[in-house]
């Protein structure tokens, strides 16, 4: 019998895939870094908006990193964390995905003691209920790489969190969304979708002739209810994404920055599973979203408030060399397992 778990990935013997990575990605310069006010920006877009085909992949910035705007104010930093995610899930367009790298906050007095916990995977997923969206996968990265330092102060791992935003459909149901939805929720859509409104009723007494009544030729037509859009659940297939559920961040460019190796993962699940067309970053920095989405193909947008950062994340190359054989042994299969799907007709992974 067949499994769905993948196979572990034996380090010592692996051979480098570096070149063979390279052959099968081409790398793309569609960059476009905008200098301003993220919220702003985003503001600035209707409901669903945002590019059709692009996803999203940020990292909202740290209490610590918006110290002057929230002081020690951790309920007003929970409220704004919460409403900016919501915000960006909003303004992607229907069928997007869009993939978070947060680190919770253990919050201390100057004297070292614990007041709270915030964890910012329950805020992104706080916001994704409101906007109607579905988490899809959570992984674990940590930052230790020997994994083994006593953790006193920032937490040694970060979330990485993927939503997806569902499609809206007007298509006549069939058997694969009715897997997807519950019987009752199935019965319901096919009775109403056969519902025939009466415009005309059969007065029923002793003289009248049922067979009349159903061949009378003054009977109009049976008129079909209106079609109302439904909610299409995300999907997407284990074979595509067979990556850790923990595993070390990978390469760092600049200490506040985000992991190569998480970055990578990310940036592949949105290529190879959910079929982005490119990437956006409202919180980009020093730009290492854009840079890695561009070097495996895709044009990028992103948005940074800091000069300074902006330049850097115009002009920032991102080699894949700096990403793990681990993580580059895991890419080729995924672009394997896409073009067997291919072969066989089925056409992407997800959506």
């Amino acid at each position: 019998m067949s499994s769905d778990k993948p196979s572990e990935i034996n380090l010592e013997t692996q051979t480098d895939t570096l070149d063979s990575l390279k052959e099968c990605i081409q790398h793309r310069t569609d960059r476009e870094v905008i200098c301003g006010d993220s919220i702003e920006w985003l503001n600035g877009y209707p409901d669903g908006g945002l590019p059709a085909g692009y996803c999203g992949f940020t990292s909202l910035p740290d209490l610590s990193e918006v110290q002057n705007i929230f002081q020690t104010d951790t309920v007003s930093y929970k409220k704004w964390f919460t409403d900016t995610v919501a915000l960006f899930m909003r303004k992607l367009s229907r069928g997007s995905y869009v993939v978070f790298l947060q680190s919770d906050i253990r919050y201390m007095t100057e004297s070292g003691e614990v007041t709270q916990w915030i964890d910012k995977s329950f805020l992104c997923s706080t916001a994704a209920e409101r906007e109607g969206c579905t988490l899809m996968w959570h992984k674990l990265v940590y930052t230790d790489k020997a994994n083994s330092k006593r953790s006193t102060g920032r937490p040694s791992y970060s979330h990485l969190l993927c939503y997806a935003k569902p499609k809206l459909s007007t298509d006549p149901i069939d058997g694969a969304h009715e897997r997807l939805l519950s019987k009752t929720q199935a019965r319901k859509e096919r009775s109403r979708q056969n519902r025939v409104k009466p415009t005309a009723e059969v007065k029923e007494n002793e003289d009248t002739n049922p067979d009349d009544a159903t061949t009378s030729p003054s009977e109009p037509e049976p008129t079909q209810a209106p079609t109302v859009p439904r909610i299409v659940q995300a999907n997407y297939r284990t074979s595509l994404f067979a990556v850790p559920d923990i595993f070390f961040r990978g390469h760092m460019l600049w200490p506040k920055g985000i992991g190569l190796d998480s970055c990578f993962v990310g940036i592949m699940f949105l290529k190879d599973v959910a079929n982005a067309t490119g990437i956006i970053d409202p919180f980009a920095g020093q730009g290492t979203v854009l840079a890695m989405a561009n070097s495996v193909g895709l044009p990028s947008i992103g948005v940074e408030i800091s000069p300074k950062r902006c330049r850097k994340a115009n002009n920032l190359e991102i080699d894949l060399d700096l990403i793990s054989p681990c993580m580059r042994k895991i890419a080729l299969d995924i672009v394997a397992a896409r073009a067997e799907l291919a072969e066989s007709g089925v056409v992407g992974g997800g959506k």
